[in-house]
């Protein structure tokens, strides 16, 4: 579901993808840009269907995903993340201990190859911290490398998990 308003203030944005929007684009814009955006939803989807190669089972700390269901549990308890957010979450499980750049992400993801959607980006990581961290503003799994991207705390630094 890709929202496009005339709204583009960070609430707005931030509650639209709560909701389940995968992406959000304001006006004005151009129509290239939106068919480009369709396309990306498309390629996601179709990649969200696919089975998962590798690892089929990823745990972190207190977070473990669930690649074949396509579930998300934080201490035993379900999760309910959008499918970008899932997807964001398994690419940076996957790198765990590593920076994922904004550029990374944004190919991974949403499937193009231009410039990193990074207040987007931002939107859904704030959201997975509000989901999956016990303090959000001061987040132990979810780390944000300024100016470069995300990392997820390498699970073997500290015995907090493994990929599996």
């Amino acid at each position: 579901m890709i929202i496009v308003s005339t709204r583009d203030r960070e609430p707005d944005v931030v509650n639209a993808l709560d909701a389940g929007a995968d992406d959000y684009v304001t006006r004005p814009f151009s129509p290239r840009e939106l068919l480009a955006r369709i396309r990306a939803a498309v390629r996601s989807a179709r990649r969200s269907r696919a089975a998962p190669v590798g690892q089929p089972i990823l745990d972190v700390g207190p977070i473990r995903i669930d690649r074949s269901g396509y579930e998300v549990m934080r201490d035993g308890e379900l999760v309910h993340l959008t499918p970008l957010e899932f997807q964001i979450l398994v690419v940076l499980v996957l790198h765990a201990g590593r920076v994922v750049s904004h550029a990374q992400l944004t190919a991974e993801v949403w499937a193009t190859r231009g410039p990193p959607v990074s207040s987007c980006l931002r939107v859904h990581v704030a959201a997975l911290r509000r989901k999956l961290e016990d303090d959000p503003p001061h987040p132990r799994w979810l780390l944000t490398e300024p100016g470069v991207g995300y990392r997820v705390r390498d699970p073997g630094a500290n015995g907090g998990g493994r990929a599996r």
